[in-house]
């Protein structure tokens, strides 16, 4: 008959139901009932009954599969739990490894994060850039931050595409003095008006819309309301700070902490109109190297090419004849921390970050946690190997295979899932640790960030099944009977599986090793560096007054006469970190075009003896030599930029002036040893000169210090007194390099540690799996040694070959970070052997103290261990 059989939808939907209830024999019945519908009733009425029956036993069927779910995955919990408290070594090693490699992994993150998300908070940051100068200079084009003060007023009102221009002046360990209590500000803004609308610096205290308007006005952050006043009312309140001369400054404002991630973080911003009354016309001068950072912000959809070329068309019509060539170009408020120029920027905002550095750190926490993973799966697969009997028991108990997979899945995810949160807990409890290290606050936070748990979840399903996928798809495969054989295959190509992964491990941690120790190596290297000259006791003192009242003689012989002070040089800026001055110079005789770019100091005849220099040839400027202002010193590289082996009689062209030269000095690092030496030459300062190098004694010299200070309180009672020792500026130049070095340590001895326990539990493993054999080579009289030998060889092998896998790219990474430096440590074979030692020795160590264990029991006891 045609309709004798229901429909096969619903036989299939029936069938799925009747294995839910465990009674298969009501579809037979069914079908029976329904042909016999069919032959009384019809084909309509026989499809009404069935469809009827069907719809009858779904609420069972979805009742009897959400309960027995629920009590199925309450199984399979309680049998994982039970199961990681029977082995709770090896579940404490998986747990503890990969929380530490999530933790190390989110903390690095939340730091790239950060560096990677500056300056984003401010509303229309995608239409802010900053006008940068491209200035050719004796055969190159350098880029520089800073331009002319004009140039800002000029693009705005000249510029359509232009809305607004923001000039800054920066300054930094700024002296303040508040109520006669002196403090340093590292970073200080002299800033217009607009600053505060185009940017975001919100004000709790007056009016955003004035508070940098009026000259002599400074707006402070919460910290410092609290740090100079307490918990009284700052607004109105005066401070004092230097320019060319110390002025009082009334406080206009409050804003909020500004926070880490922008360039423009400052405690103190004082107005720009200040700066008319401090240097008058200087402001309003056309030059092509000034010193203005200027920011605009475009219009909506403006072309940035097309406003480029406006601003170089307009800066050229002002500027003079040999400036013309100077071009301008705009850069992206977000790229400036983070700075994409190739060739460096010149007077850049302070503490700029590094794509470099970021890509170390990022691929750190990678390697971290792909050492943390393969640890737990080695561990995972190595322990669940064990449970092959288990598996034919259940087997033989009626489970189905289905339901072995399941169980074995749930026990990993499990683990993942303790591993993962406590991971969260570490993270948590040593966020602000790093914060206070690094200085900023990083925003990267648990419940806040909405990335951070869906990346967890995926995390602890891509782990948990890669760790229980072998034993859930591979031991779950075999009968039962095979199973109880003797000979039955365990799969000992797993063992040599676990051994590579191993071996990738200690290839991961032998990079990071070598990389950190030269890391180390350089840092050390840095500070320690001979730099050509004693920077031993030698302090600076600014000295603005002085340069602008003319005292400068009698303020160096009353330091000398009265304070204890060994040696007193005036110097117009002293070179330190990246800070140079630098000028076109020529040979006589040469053109405009021939000219090259020269570093210069200006300072007196007392400078080469304070600091130590040697002249290689001629004489040091002379006292009461009138023509000596019409000379200069040399060093040996400006020699050799000029091609001169006799350097002596020579006359240099700056600004068509000519100047002789009357000496030369051999080189010495005038700043960090990040750049090269420069060619530099010296010329004869004046009086106005801005700062003093005073060479201290090697004891009492805080007691000497204390008398400068009061000298200099009757020389010139205006100005706030302000110092620095020399080696700490020097020293600050590598703060970065040391944070780096110091980070890499930490994380380096989180992935030996990591590595650590994972073959500490593989070796705990493999000792365990072969007790009896340890004991019948004992009773073979094998002795502990040779026990130990046979154990250690292997896993010695695999650790070895991963290190010489590991040399060439570590080697390959290290010396591209120190192509950084123009002056490097020799990376040598030191850090190699070095990092081949200690992996060696941390996996030989963790096998030897488990074999150790074994071999040292009684062979009865190992041979009834199963």
């Amino acid at each position: 008959m045609k309709h004798s059989n229901p429909p096969c939808l619903l036989t299939w939907l029936l069938l799925r139901i009747s294995d839910s209830l465990y009674d298969p024999t009501i579809v037979g019945d069914y079908e029976e009932i329904y042909r016999e519908m069919v032959t009384k009733n019809g084909v309509k009425m026989a499809r009404s009954w069935y469809i009827s029956q069907v719809m009858k036993s779904l609420p069972m069927f979805f009742a009897n599969l959400v309960f027995g779910g629920v009590a199925m995955f309450k199984n399979y919990l309680k049998l994982a739990y039970r199961n990681i408290l029977r082995h709770k070594r090896y579940a404490f090693l998986n747990i503890l490894g990969l929380a530490i490699g999530l933790a190390a992994c989110l903390l690095i993150a939340s730091y790239v994060i950060l560096e990677l998300s500056y300056d984003k908070m401010h509303p229309s940051f995608n239409r802010i850039y900053r006008i940068n100068g491209l200035i050719p200079f004796g055969g190159e084009e350098l880029h520089n931050a800073v331009v002319g003060a004009p140039l800002g007023p000029a693009v705005e009102e000249s510029i359509p595409e232009i809305e607004v221009s923001i000039r800054v002046l920066r300054r930094s360990n700024m002296p303040v003095q508040v109520e006669n209590r002196d403090f340093k500000e590292t970073k200080v803004f002299f800033a217009e008006q607009d600053l505060l609308k185009v940017f975001s610096v919100p004000l709790v205290r007056g009016d955003y819309r004035s508070a940098l308007e009026a000259p002599f006005t400074v707006i402070i952050d919460e910290s410092l309301a609290r740090k100079y006043f307490g918990k009284e009312d700052p607004i109105g309140k005066t401070i004092r700070m230097t320019l060319q001369k110390t002025f009082n400054f009334q406080i206009s404002g409050v804003m909020k902490n500004m926070p880490s991630n922008t360039v423009l973080k400052r405690s103190l911003i004082a107005s720009f109109a200040t700066l008319d009354q401090a240097y008058g016309d200087a402001l309003r001068k056309w030059v092509s190297w000034g010193n203005i950072t200027t920011f605009v912000r475009l219009i909506p959809g403006a072309d940035v090419k097309t406003v480029d070329s406006k601003i170089t068309a307009l800066a050229r019509s002002y500027l003079s004849e040999d400036e013309k060539d100077a071009s301008y170009y705009l850069q992206p408020l977000r790229q400036i921390y983070i700075n994409k120029t190739d060739h460096g920027m010149n007077n850049d905002l302070d503490n700029s970050g590094s794509l470099t550095r970021l890509h170390i750190f990022s691929a750190v926490a990678l390697l971290i946690l792909l050492i943390a993973a393969i640890n737990f799966i080695n561990l995972s697969t190595a322990k669940i190997s064990g449970r092959l009997k288990e598996v034919g028991v259940r087997k033989t108990c009626g489970a189905m295979r289905s339901h072995l997979v399941k169980q074995f899945l749930m026990e990993s995810l499990l683990l993942t899932s303790i591993a993962m949160a406590l991971g969260l807990v570490l993270f948590t409890l040593f966020k602000p640790r790093l914060d206070i290290y690094l200085g900023k606050h990083l925003n990267l936070s648990v419940l806040t960030t909405p990335w951070i748990l869906p990346s967890i979840a995926g995390m602890i399903l891509l782990v948990g099944f890669l760790a229980g996928s072998y034993p859930a798809f591979y031991l779950s495969s075999f009968q039962a009977a095979v199973i109880f054989r003797s000979n039955v295959s365990r799969g000992p190509s797993k063992t040599v599986l676990r051994r590579i992964l191993v071996g990738i491990q200690f290839f991961i941690a032998g990079i990071l090793i070598v990389c950190t120790l030269v890391v180390f190596k350089q840092v050390h290297y840095s500070e320690t560096k001979d730099l050509g000259f004693n920077q031993n006791n030698l302090i600076l003192l600014e000295i603005r007054d002085a340069a602008r009242l003319k005292n400068l003689d009698i303020i160096k012989n009353q330091i000398l006469r009265q304070t204890g002070a060994l040696a007193v040089s005036s110097i117009d800026n002293f070179p330190n970190a990246q800070n140079r001055n630098i000028s076109n110079i020529r040979l006589e005789g040469q053109t405009e075009e021939e000219s090259k770019i020269f570093q210069t100091i200006e300072t007196d005849l007392d400078f080469v003896p304070i600091l130590g220099l040697k002249l290689e040839m001629g004489r040091n400027f002379e006292k009461g030599r009138i023509g000596d202002r019409d000379t200069v010193l040399i060093n040996e590289k400006a020699a050799k930029s000029l091609d001169l082996e006799n350097p002596i009689g020579s006359f240099l062209v700056r600004s068509d002036k000519t100047y002789q030269i009357i000496g030369m000095l051999e080189d010495w690092n005038t700043n960090s040893i990040h750049s090269r030496i420069f060619p530099t030459v010296l010329f004869l300062s004046d009086e106005t000169a801005g700062e003093l190098i005073i060479r201290l004694p090697s004891e009492e010299n805080q007691a000497v210090i204390s008398r400068i200070k009061r000298l200099m309180s009757e020389l010139t009672p205006e100005q706030i007194f302000d110092f620095a020792y020399i080696s700490d500026l020097h020293h600050q130049s590598y703060d970065e390099d040391r944070r780096l070095a110091s980070l890499l340590i930490s994380f380096c001895l989180l992935t030996v540690f990591v590595a650590c326990l994972g073959i500490f539990g593989l070796a705990a493993y493999s000792t365990e799996q072969r007790t009896k054999e340890i004991g019948i080579r004992k009773v073979l009289g094998s002795s502990i040694t040779k026990i130990i030998l046979l154990f250690t060889r292997s896993y010695a092998r695999w650790v070895f070959t991963a290190n010489l896998l590991a040399w060439p790219v570590a080697y390959y990474f290290v010396n591209k970070w120190l192509q950084s430096f123009a002056f490097k440590t020799k990376v040598g074979f030191g850090p190699f052997l070095f990092a081949g030692l200690i992996t060696l020795a941390v996996a030989l160590i963790s096998v030897i103290f488990q074999t150790l264990k074994a071999a040292l029991a009684a062979p009865v006891d190992s041979l009834r261990y199963e």
